[in-house]
């Protein structure tokens, strides 16, 4: 997991210098505005992490949904802002975004991965163990009594 975090981290780093090549292409000064999207996207999965009361596979399921919503949030953003390159006949930033939102993408892919084989299939067995009830899944296990 660590491992996979430090990935996470350098590959970020990666991305900061592509976007800085960006806008060094288009002539332009990097700003270091604070996203408030972004934060609400925090705040709110740290929110629902402070809302578990007990380690485990459903808090593991909060955890990567939060981070799942940042990543929809980020692809989202360098897919715009790549048509908008295109559009502007920017190739060469078009083609230095293009590489983050692909790795976005394949970050989104990797969290659905180990979400459907290893913590969802995890989650649903403790629920089933502990007889579909609460057992501490909070909002979880809410959703699905309802459903």
């Amino acid at each position: 997991m660590r491992e996979g975090i430090q990935i996470h981290i350098e590959q970020t780093q990666v991305q900061i210098e592509r976007v800085e090549q960006a806008m060094e292409q288009l002539e332009a000064r990097p700003g270091r505005k604070v996203c408030e999207a972004m934060r609400g996207l925090v705040e709110e999965a740290q929110h629902e992490i402070e809302q578990q009361d007990e380690k485990g596979p459903i808090l593991d399921l909060v955890i990567v949904a939060g981070m799942q919503r940042i990543e929809h949030y980020e692809i989202a953003a360098y897919g715009t802002d790549v048509a908008l390159a295109k559009a502007l006949g920017e190739k060469e930033v078009a083609d230095l975004l293009s590489e983050t939102l692909e790795e976005e993408r394949q970050t989104d892919l990797k969290l659905t991965d180990v979400t459907q084989k290893a913590i969802m299939p995890e989650a649903l067995a403790g629920e089933e163990e502990e007889g579909g009830g609460d057992g501490g899944g909070g909002r979880w296990s809410r959703r699905r009594k309802a459903a």
